[in-house]
């Protein structure tokens, strides 16, 4: 058995009438209007025993069959009076969300407590309280030992980073959760716990409408992070090749990193730090300093130069002496990246020698381009000399 206590009085009104939520406190966790109804409807659809004291008064929450054209229904009862919604009510709902929605409407009222006890002999420690929401049944009282699951403060979980965006806390879990509540299941367990505290939009059973903004928004704040503690930053973005978790599905493409991320980036780029986060690699490569250059340089085989060979004849066709800049091979530059001008210097990687001849004399003329023409990638300048140039050449 378990009971929600509160020293203010329930109106009756509020089960009866949808769209009605009159919460004793400024910012409460609930705001539909529905969440009662819903548990309600969800309770006595599982034959569970509900009684509601308020006002002085004892309601059991029964239902009632009723033959509806030619389906069969059950209407929920207060008292002797129907309420105007049937077990059908929060049709996908689980028994744990309508723990949730009486947990949370008593932490909204003043002087709310949730209480387990094996028997009523208890229930006159109540006394001084003047609503009270009784539950019986095994598998409501099953979800008191996983309450932790359902609101972070009931766990034994160790907040590990506060701030006015994210609460992170130790271990891992299947669950996202906003303002200290469950409102997202992962696909993949979470190496750390996160909980959301800006605003974000939910459904009408308390999930997340647009889950991904929870992602964004993780990866802005880990991106542009202050003093987020380095060993969090370090599980975030490196994921061994064989985790299967929430944190290695996270692309990191925002906008900005701030110089402290980009420090540590850098730091795993250059060590070729293993399960380093790809889109991280693809971003902060271009930007390392010259000792990861030297420790992704690799000696060019015989085949290998072959196909520079090849290239830079490709290059030469087309009227460009790419071998005026020293060329050099390297292991990796990013993901999907084939090649980068640095300090007069052209380096083809691993990837583009894997991809033919077409790729490796792609790169090279780009990384010529940049070199010879200060041209930077994605630009209007760049775009109108490409263009400028395979009309020149059609025109000979």
């Amino acid at each position: 058995m378990i009971v929600f206590a509160n020293k203010s009085e329930l109106p009756l009104d509020c089960i009866r009438t949808f769209g009605v939520s009159e919460k004793v406190t400024e910012n409460p966790i609930g705001f539909f209007g529905t969440g009662l109804k819903y548990a309600l409807a969800v309770l006595v659809r599982e034959g569970l025993t509900v009684t509601i004291e308020t006002g002085g008064k004892s309601y059991p929450v029964t239902k009632a069959a009723k033959k509806i054209r030619d389906g069969d229904y059950h209407i929920v009862k207060l008292g002797r009076n129907k309420l105007p919604f049937t077990t059908q009510f929060a049709k996908n709902w689980e028994l744990w969300q309508a723990f949730r929605e009486l947990y949370s409407n008593c932490l909204d009222e003043p002087g709310g407590v949730i209480r387990h006890f094996e028997n009523k002999i208890f229930l006159s420690d109540f006394k001084d309280y003047q609503t009270k929401i009784i539950v019986e049944g095994e598998a409501f009282d099953a979800l008191w030992a996983d309450r932790g699951d359902i609101f972070i403060a009931q766990s034994d979980k160790l907040l590990l980073h506060e701030s006015d965006k994210f609460n992170i806390y130790s271990g891992a879990s299947n669950y996202l959760y906003y303002k200290g509540i469950r409102c997202h299941q992962l696909n993949s367990p979470s190496k750390y716990t996160y909980e959301i505290k800006t605003d974000m939009v939910l459904t009408e059973d308390r999930t997340f409408k647009e889950v991904f903004r929870f992602a964004s928004r993780l990866e802005t704040f880990v991106a542009n992070f202050k003093n987020l503690p380095r060993a969090i930053v370090d599980t975030i973005i490196i994921s061994d090749d064989d985790e299967n978790n929430y944190e290695s599905s996270l692309n990191f493409s925002v906008e900005t990193f701030s110089k402290s991320f980009q420090k540590i980036c850098a730091h795993h780029i250059a060590e070729f730090t293993p399960g380093l986060n790809d889109t991280i690699k693809a971003k902060m490569t271009r930007q390392v300093d010259d000792s990861y250059l030297d420790k992704c340089n690799v000696t060019i085989k015989p085949e290998d130069q072959q196909m520079i060979n090849q290239g830079i004849l490709l290059c030469d066709k087309a009227g460009f002496d790419v071998t005026k800049y020293e060329i050099k091979t390297a292991e990796f530059l990013g993901v999907r990246v084939m090649g980068l001008a640095k300090d007069n210097i052209i380096f083809i990687t691993r990837l583009a020698l894997m991809e033919g001849v077409h790729v490796v004399a792609s790169a090279l003329l780009e990384e010529f381009i940049h070199l010879e023409y200060r041209l930077a990638d994605e630009t209007r300048e760049l775009e109108t000399f490409l263009f400028n140039t395979i009309i020149r050449n059609a025109s000979r």
